[in-house]
């Protein structure tokens, strides 16, 4: 049989299949790298998506602290709008003032005494102010000889006033001022009088330029007191040659007084100091996971004194955080753990039961075993009540940082460094001030840190035996502004509210009440017998010479007959002679 029947394919046509097979390969190969280049550049991609995601993610983490920046911002802007218009408010006003007659000299002569003003220093420049206009006045106050005040020469850019007057009484006449005059400026409002008025009928009033009466004597304090009795810081109004001649018109003329252009008014801003002003969005971020607890029946209003708790409960009445013995426990059997956070210390602590808050401490004993008993005072007025929130778990939520003790009021801060400067108890503190006293000796940091931490040991231990390096509370407060130094913040949310232990102590406080109420009326009322027996006594012993003894006597023979019990036998009298009762004495008992 030949190859051909028996069905093998001939030796050409294998090599030809040997090729396309080798073709096929070479073309799954390229297609192969060209898959995996694609995934490459996908990889890239995804790589790139994910910076982006991350950087997205970031930048929408620091979007609550931006927005703190420009609420912060926008207040101080809007605290320097009212700050600069208050300012210009003050700046823009002039007082108007009548002086004193001016003297005439002794031998009767009309000339007048030199004025002694300083005119302004061209330095001391001010914008005139846009409710100003330039005018000639012409006119009259009513004098016979018509004269015209002239004004020291001052820049054309500052508030300048003219007051004239003419021989006849006609209304004022107002012209434009030529290019070559030398008449200076003024205004309406500068030209009223103190009481209210112009000195022409014709005038009609600008309520709105006009100041108020109020704010003239506002703007007369001020210039007054900046003044100090120097002339020289105020601009006056200086009559000329023609006007010195006639005294009686120069004691008739409104002075314009205006304040001086070197100082201007700064107002005083009233800013309160007894908030903290730690932001919102820092407070929000600790408590984010916290909610109020709602409880049914509501908690009770009750507040009461420190010695109450200690007295019923046990447990000091001085310390921040106190343990109560099982026994005195009303819930159950078990011990209660009490804190009682102070307010200068912690202004973010709860302030109403159920609430959640935050305490400023370093002291970690509340961290464990819950719940804790919190009680809060209302308020650091006297006397010292304390009200039960509820029971709260602890946790350490963060450290304070240096912008966030630095936006804490002074009391708050001042509290804090007084806490860490007394230390002498808890380590925690004192090794604060340990660390505080040698950076300021220049003793730490060394770059060993074994003989660094001996160091600190042994300034603690020398602390505690009162003879420890000095530190003051500005150095500590200056420790915790430049971040040496910080406080850790513990997140304190309620667990629930014991109506057991509550009902329990308004029960003992009332049951306190009516005792003490009890006690002074038995107080009281023996006061009073022991007071009318004494009387009675005195009466007894009281004299025989047949008048009738008033309060005052009864009053010092109770007290001689009270002092009597410890004295001899017929001491308080001049003999021991008996005595008997006369029936004046006997009529004046019935």
């Amino acid at each position: 049989m030949t190859q051909e029947a028996i069905g093998f394919p001939e030796a050409g046509a294998s090599v030809d299949d040997g090729k396309i097979s080798m073709e096929l390969a070479q073309s799954l190969m390229q297609e192969l790298a060209t898959v995996k280049t694609q995934l490459q550049a996908m990889r890239r991609g995804h790589q790139a998506t994910l910076d982006i995601l991350h950087n997205a993610q970031r930048e929408l983490e620091d979007i609550p602290g931006l927005q703190c920046q420009v609420s912060a911002l926008q207040t101080q802007l809007k605290e320097k709008e009212a700050e600069l218009k208050d300012t210009c408010a003050l700046l823009g006003q002039t007082t108007v003032e009548f002086p004193r007659p001016q003297q005439t000299p002794i031998d009767g002569a009309a000339e007048p005494i030199a004025s002694t003003a300083i005119p302004p220093k061209p330095s001391l420049k001010r914008a005139r102010s846009p409710s100003l206009e330039i005018i000639e006045v012409r006119g009259s106050f009513g004098s016979k000889n018509g004269k015209e005040i002239k004004i020291f020469d001052a820049p054309k850019s500052s508030i300048q006033q003219i007051v004239s007057t003419t021989e006849d009484k006609s209304p004022f006449s107002i012209n434009p001022l030529r290019k070559d005059s030398t008449v200076l400026q003024a205004s309406e409002a500068a030209l009223k009088c103190s009481s209210g008025t112009f000195p022409s009928a014709n005038f009609k009033e600008d309520k709105e330029q006009a100041p108020s009466e109020s704010k003239l004597r506002k703007v007369e304090r001020v210039v007054k007191k900046q003044s100090n009795g120097d002339e020289a810081s105020l601009g006056k109004i200086t009559s000329s040659d023609k006007a010195a001649a006639d005294p009686s018109i120069s004691s008739t003329l409104p002075t314009i007084v205006t304040p001086a252009c070197s100082s201007p008014v700064k107002p005083k801003l009233n800013l309160k100091t007894t908030e903290p002003m730690l932001p919102a969005c820092t407070v929000n971020k600790y408590l984010e996971t916290c909610h109020t607890l709602t409880t049914f029946p509501p908690p009770l209003d009750l507040e009461v004194p420190r010695s109450f708790i200690s007295s019923n409960y046990g447990g000091n009445s001085q310390v921040f955080v106190t343990v109560t013995k099982a026994q005195n426990n009303p819930s159950g059997p078990d011990i209660r753990r009490m804190v009682f956070p102070m307010l200068d210390c912690n202004p973010f602590v709860p302030r109403n039961p159920g609430e959640p808050g935050l305490i400023f401490a370093s002291r970690h004993e509340i961290l464990s075993n819950p719940p804790w008993t919190v009680f809060v005072k209302r308020t650091n007025a006297p006397p010292a009540r304390w009200i039960y929130q509820g029971e709260y778990e602890c946790t350490l939520c963060g450290t304070m940082t240096t912008e966030e003790f630095m936006s804490q009021t002074p009391l708050v801060q001042k509290r804090w460094a007084k806490e860490v400067q007394e230390a002498k108890t808890y380590d925690v503190y004192v090794i604060m001030r340990a660390r505080i006293a040698l950076r300021k000796k220049g003793l730490i940091p060394v770059e060993d840190k074994a003989i660094e931490n001996d160091i600190i040991r042994n300034e603690m231990t020398a602390i505690k035996a009162c003879r420890g390096k000095p530190v003051s509370t500005e150095e500590i407060i200056a420790a915790f502004h430049k971040g040496d130094e910080a406080i850790d913040i513990i997140r304190m949310n309620c667990v629930k509210y014991d109506h057991v232990f509550a009902n329990d102590m308004k029960a003992k406080l009332e049951k306190q009440a009516i005792s003490n109420s009890t006690n002074k009326k038995k107080k009281s009322v023996s006061v009073s017998v022991s007071a009318s027996s004494s009387r009675t006594q005195a009466t007894n012993e009281g004299p025989s010479n047949g008048t009738t003894p008033s309060t005052s006597v009864f009053t010092l023979k109770a007290r001689k007959v009270a002092s009597a019990a410890s004295a001899p036998e017929g001491s308080l009298r001049r003999s021991n002679r008996s005595r008997t009762t006369t029936a004046k004495v006997l009529l004046a008992r019935q």
